[in-house]
């Protein structure tokens, strides 16, 4: 069954034969494939194409799987260890070392192609809380109001004028006391306000009148 989204995979494998089938599987159900024979050729391949995942064969010509993967772990590498059916220790320091799953050799397809898969999937999802953490950090760093609060100043000082001719200053200077997320509460408080004070020196004017 292909992949509804292209991930991307690197092999690296010493085998040949093991290095095309197991690309070509995957090439086939719908994953970008990157291979190399060696360690220091898959460190290449990974700095260049930056995959999803790799699956790493632990017997490599040049260095031991697992130094190999403690590499690909530094630049926040998903790594799939390959080893030997039975090799308990290998698998159990290769989790210690960060690996994302081991898979014993020799290698079901269908089995590798479900462990990738939800590896593929759990980096995807990082990858997005990453993105959204980033995002919310901007957001939240931004100033809020900055411009907005000097026109206010500029009005509030107009307001403070009228209020000394007026009488009506109590109410004028509420909303620039009141924080801006809460705008809608300080104009429903400013017009009760502003109501009783005008209601007051009517009722004032009619008790002196009777």
């Amino acid at each position: 069954m292909r992949r509804a989204v292209a991930d991307s995979v690197l092999l690296i494998d010493h085998d040949a034969d093991e290095l095309r089938a197991v690309g070509d599987y995957f090439d086939g159900i719908g994953y970008a494939v990157e291979r190399a024979g060696a360690a220091e050729a898959g460190l290449e391949a990974f700095d260049r194409v930056r995959p999803d995942v790799v699956i790493l064969d632990r017997q490599l010509p040049d260095l031991d799987g697992l130094d190999v993967l403690e590499r690909l772990r530094s630049r926040e590498g998903a790594v799939i260890l390959l080893t030997d059916q039975g090799d308990i220790a290998t698998g159990a320091r290769a989790m210690q070392l960060g690996a994302e799953h081991v898979v014993a050799k020799p290698v079901d397809l269908n089995h590798l192609a479900a462990v990738t898969a939800r590896v593929c999937d759990k980096v995807r999802l990082m990858r997005q809380n990453a993105l959204l953490r980033e995002a919310l950090e901007q957001l939240l760093s931004t100033p809020r109001g900055g411009g907005g609060g000097g026109g206010g100043g500029g009005g509030g000082g107009g307001g403070g004028g009228g209020g000394g001719g007026g009488g009506g200053g109590d109410g004028a200077t509420s909303p620039r006391r009141s924080p801006r997320w809460s705008g809608c509460t300080s104009r429903r408080r400013f017009g009760s306000t502003a109501a009783t004070a005008r209601g007051r020196p009517r009722s004032s004017a009619f008790r002196a009148r009777r």
